[in-house]
C-alpha cells in the first residue's frame, strides 16, 4: 500500500476558491460545530465521537482490517492524547436527521494534532463522512475548517497522509496541498 504525504503552507490556501461550498452543505442541512462547542451541547457527545470515528475508520485503507478499540481504550488513545486540541476538531451534523430521541446525527469528522509544540506545524488526524453522505462537499468543508484553525493559531503548514487511492487525497490537492515522500506499507501472508 502506498501512501503519499502532503503538506499545506497555511499562507498559500485560497479560501475565495470555496466560496459557495459553506452555503452549499448548508442547503442540505449540514451544520459544522468544534468538539468544544459539542462536549458543551451534547452529554452524549464522547459515545457519538467514539461511533463516528469507528465508522469511518473502517473505510480508511490498510493493510490490515481495523480493530474496534473498546471506549476506555479510544479515551485513552485519542481523547487522553496530549496533543489533541478540542477547538481543532470539527464534526459535521444532519440537522435534517433531529427527532425527539435522536440530537441531530454525527456524520463527518476532521481533526488536527498539535504535535509540534510550537504550533508551526500541524498533523492532520482523521477525515472522513459516513457512506451515505459521501460526495457532497462535507469532508472538504471539514478541511477547510480546520486550515481556518491552523490560520487562527498561526500555524505554518498541516501535514497529512492518504493511501493514494483514497479520495480524500484528491480533496486535499484541490485545498492545495503539496506533494513530498511517500510511505509504503507491506504486508507478508504466512499462508
Amino acid at each position: 500500500m502506498r501512501s503519499p504525504r502532503s503538506a499545506l503552507q497555511v499562507s498559500d490556501f485560497d479560501e475565495a476558491a470555496h466560496r459557495d461550498l459553506f452555503a452549499r452543505i448548508e442547503d442540505q442541512g449540514i451544520r459544522i460545530e468544534s468538539l468544544t462547542k459539542l462536549k458543551a451541547a451534547d452529554k452524549q457527545w464522547k459515545q457519538k465521537l467514539y461511533d463516528l470515528r469507528w465508522a469511518i475508520v473502517q473505510d480508511v485503507p490498510a493493510v490490515e482490517p481495523p480493530t474496534k478499540p473498546s471506549l476506555s481504550e479510544f479515551e485513552r488513545m485519542i481523547l487522553d492524547d496530549p496533543a489533541l486540541d478540542e477547538d481543532a476538531w470539527f464534526v459535521a451534523l444532519d440537522e435534517t436527521k433531529s427527532t425527539a430521541a435522536i440530537k441531530q446525527p454525527w456524520v463527518g469528522m476532521s481533526n488536527l494534532w498539535l504535535n509540534d509544540l510550537s504550533r508551526r506545524r500541524l498533523d492532520t488526524g482523521l477525515t472522513g463522512v459516513k457512506r451515505a453522505y459521501r460526495r457532497r462537499g462535507i469532508a472538504t468543508a471539514l478541511k477547510v475548517c480546520t486550515i481556518r484553525f491552523a490560520q487562527e493559531v498561526g500555524a505554518q503548514s498541516i501535514e497529512t497522509e492518504n493511501e493514494e487511492n483514497n479520495p480524500v487525497l484528491d480533496i486535499n490537492s484541490k485545498l492545495g496541498f503539496k506533494p513530498k515522500a511517500a510511505w509504503i506499507s507491506y504486508r507478508k501472508d504466512f499462508s
